[in-house]
């Protein structure tokens, strides 16, 4: 009873008692910690060899519970959304991918959640460690079901608005693994155009939109002006962005010119000038090599601009070379 004759006996038993359920769930997060990361983190890694699988749905629920005192707690681990009517598991979305529609569960994770809740049907899935890819499940995948099931989402989802879009860099191992800080999450629509969407890129990424080549299930988006629409992306799968390399202008400019510096000049050569100014420019080299000496004639034929010496036999006395008047 509190000392205060002011507060309500039976309010601080009441808050006595949030309190000690407040610490309960903050005990049961810190336990099952990596459950309670994956279902907002649909990036947490995979180490282990083998899954328990619960839907979305239930770990949602389950999280609210745990991070409000005020929600209830949730019924058993209802898993029935993922099996079909053949009694088999509907796998539509690959355990790496984002916009998957389950939770991957350590075995740790799921015997401390069944001890608690129990489970109408349990699901769970064995992976190859070097790809993430499941290669055994219980019950077996319903290939016919979760392929029909794929169709319809994909179907669904290629008109989608205002969703956020998955965008990750290319990597040489495979196009959908990627490192954290080399990837983004982007609203767009599905009337979004490719370069609009360079644009978003480039504010989140800094990466100019001439420099990005994006991909959407291994298929180029080559057409700036074209919507998302037409090459079918959705916001199920990821896009994947590759870098450009600069071209360097500055060193073939400095290429071409360097060639251009190495190539003698030619002139009128090859043309119907090229007979007639052939022993001009002959005369003009080696006046350049051999100035003139002093004691050198003044006055025409020399031109007074550009000190040529013209044909004294010349009708008038404009420079073949300058066309300077020399009147």
């Amino acid at each position: 009873m509190s000392d205060n004759p002011d507060t309500c006996p039976d309010c601080d038993e009441i808050q006595k008692d949030l309190q000690k359920e407040r610490l309960k769930r903050g005990s049961i997060k810190n336990d099952l910690n990596t459950f309670y990361n994956s279902i907002s983190d649909k990036r947490a890694s995979l180490y282990a060899e083998k899954y328990y699988i619960i839907h979305i749905n239930w770990a949602k629920r389950w999280k609210e519970y745990i991070e409000d005192v005020q929600k209830p707690k949730p019924d058993f681990i209802d898993n029935s959304p993922l099996i079909c009517e053949h009694k088999k598991f509907i796998y539509v979305y690959d355990i790496k991918d984002s916009n998957r529609d389950y939770v991957p569960v350590t075995s740790y994770d799921w015997r401390k959640l069944y001890e608690e809740f129990s489970s109408n049907s349990p699901i769970y899935v064995y992976l190859n460690s070097a790809s993430d890819t499941v290669t055994q499940s219980f019950p077996d995948i319903c290939t016919d079901c979760s392929n029909l099931q794929r169709v319809i989402r994909e179907s669904q989802a290629l008109t989608f608005q205002d969703t956020k879009l998955h965008i990750v860099k290319k990597q040489k191992v495979s196009s959908y693994s990627y490192i954290r800080g080399n990837d983004t999450w982007i609203g767009a629509s599905h009337n979004t155009t490719v370069h609009e969407l360079k644009l978003y890129i480039c504010q989140a990424l800094d990466i100019d939109p001439s420099e990005q080549q994006l991909f959407y299930n291994n298929k180029e988006l080559e057409d700036d002006s074209k919507e998302l629409s037409f090459y079918k992306v959705t916001p199920i799968n990821p896009i994947v962005y590759k870098k450009k390399k600069k071209s360097n202008n500055s060193s073939q400019m400095s290429s071409s010119v360097n060639l251009s510096r190495s190539q003698k000049e030619t002139g009128f050569e090859g043309t119907i000038l090229a007979g007639r100014n052939l022993q001009i420019s002959q005369k003009k080299d080696e006046q350049i090599k051999s100035p003139p000496p002093p004691s050198a004639p003044q006055g025409w034929p020399r031109c007074k601009r550009c000190t040529f010496d013209n044909d004294e036999k010349s009708p008038t006395k404009i420079c073949s070379v300058c066309e300077f008047d020399n009147q």
